[in-house]
């Protein structure tokens, strides 16, 4: 889906990121690489040859095979690195058993928790701060506007905050 791969990294330049690559197949560098002048196309075959600080995984990376290794060999390739995991990305991880880098930030949906967690959406919409605690392997910032957010912070002390309170 070049329209999430492009999106994704031209908000990353609108927020500051500096320097932003992007790597994907090369169909899709040349689908979208007139739209973005500010952005560095990397073909997914010389990821190897970035050095990122953060890295940012699965908007419209889809969640076919080809993807899921793609998905497989970044984590591995920089697992030292700070990660953001959305979209595909959450959808191939409620299918493959993965270690996540120290590092990683997940943002999902109800239905990607629901994913994530093995269970229903009701479930996760009826027990949100629950929710989010079972995915404290990262930090977890789920889309709803009433949000919960989980991590363990720096200190190794668990956290969670529920937006809107007052406490």
């Amino acid at each position: 889906m070049p329209g999430a791969a492009y999106l994704s990294s031209a908000s990353a330049l609108k927020i500051g990121c500096g320097y932003c690559y992007l790597a994907t197949d090369t169909s899709i560098i040349n689908a979208i690489s007139t739209k973005a002048s500010n952005i560095v196309f990397v073909p997914y075959d010389d990821i190897k040859n970035v050095n990122p600080d953060i890295v940012s995984i699965g908007c419209g990376i889809t969640t076919s095979e080809f993807a899921q290794n793609i998905f497989l060999n970044v984590i591995r390739t920089f697992r030292n690195k700070t990660f953001i995991i959305d979209a595909d990305g959450l959808n191939i991880l409620s299918k493959k058993e993965v270690e996540l880098p120290e590092k990683s930030v997940i943002t999902p949906h109800a239905m990607e928790a629901a994913r994530l967690l093995k269970k229903d959406i009701e479930y996760v919409n009826n027990n949100r701060i629950e929710s989010a605690q079972l995915t404290t392997w990262t930090i977890t910032v789920p889309l709803v506007a009433d949000a919960v957010i989980s991590g363990s912070m720096p200190t190794n002390s668990d956290a969670v905050v529920k937006i809107g309170d007052t406490e």
